[in-house]
């Protein structure tokens, strides 16, 4: 999990948090403020990063328009999988016996995604998904940013 975290860090999170810090910088933000929206993107990319791990083997590529399982066709280690090979359960030993065997084929990869959920790997990805999106949350309450800009019902496109 901590390797997983410090690539998701690398690269997701470190384009969101970035870009939230320098928008308040480059609007003359408090220090507080960027601070505050640095934080929350960090949180942000990892909690964005958990998500697209689970899109990418249970979405539907007509909605998030990339190929289904691409990750684990390409033997990428994403968060589920981590979860479900560290388990210690019986779908757990079964993913470890299987990856890495040979080229993946479309029995491996559908067999693949019921073991990595049966051995919890979807849930895992799921709460730290939800953990690091009500962190950002949190971080972002801490912005000190005026009621209008905290209030959805304030943003409007049509300006």
């Amino acid at each position: 999990m901590d390797d997983y975290l410090a690539v998701a860090r690398g690269k997701a999170s470190a384009l969101v948090e970035c870009a939230l810090g320098l928008g308040v910088a480059l609007n003359a933000g408090s220090a507080k403020a960027i601070e505050a929206l640095s934080v929350a993107g960090g949180y942000l990319g990892i909690a964005w990063q958990a998500a697209n791990d689970v899109e990418d083997i249970w979405g539907c590529p007509s909605i998030t328009g990339k190929a289904a399982r691409g990750d684990l066709r390409e033997g990428i280690r994403t968060l589920p999988v981590l979860a479900a090979l560290a388990s210690d359960t019986a779908a757990g030993r079964q993913l470890a016996a299987e990856w890495g065997v040979g080229r993946p084929d479309d029995a491996f990869l559908d067999r693949a995604s019921v073991l990595i959920e049966e051995a919890g790997g979807k849930a895992t990805a799921e709460r730290v998904s939800t953990e690091y999106l009500d962190r950002a949350v949190r971080a972002l309450s801490k912005a000190g940013l005026s009621a209008a800009c905290q209030d959805e019902r304030s943003a409007s496109f049509s300006d």
